[in-house]
């Protein structure tokens, strides 16, 4: 019992007013920062390991309803190219842009 009563008492004291702070430490806006940053670069590289295959899945599937709908099309690079095996075909359109997006032959 007095186990649950410590904790109670902690509850209570997280319940507690603290006065709010109106500014940050420069030293706690760089922490900040470099926190968002290091999220933002695991979120990268989560998406170009892992993500990439979903993307070039979804690219499949919107090439197989556009076939099926008899929708003729062409794609900067075809789905089935040699690649490197880090590079999506999401990846290529990028590196290629220049060749523009997917176009609608009409």
């Amino acid at each position: 019992m007095a186990e649950f009563d410590k904790v109670l008492q902690d509850a209570e004291e997280l319940l507690a007013e603290r006065p709010r702070r109106t500014a940050l430490a420069q030293a706690e806006i760089g922490r900040i920062a470099e926190f968002h940053y290091a999220e933002v670069l695991a979120a990268d590289e989560a998406f170009t390991t892992e993500g990439a295959a979903d993307d070039e899945a979804l690219v499949r599937s919107i090439a197989e309803q556009l076939t099926e709908a008899g929708v003729r099309y062409d794609m900067p690079v075809p789905l089935d190219a040699q690649r490197p095996a880090s590079s999506s075909p999401r990846t290529q359109c990028v590196e290629l842009e220049p060749l523009g997006p997917l176009q609608f032959l009409g």
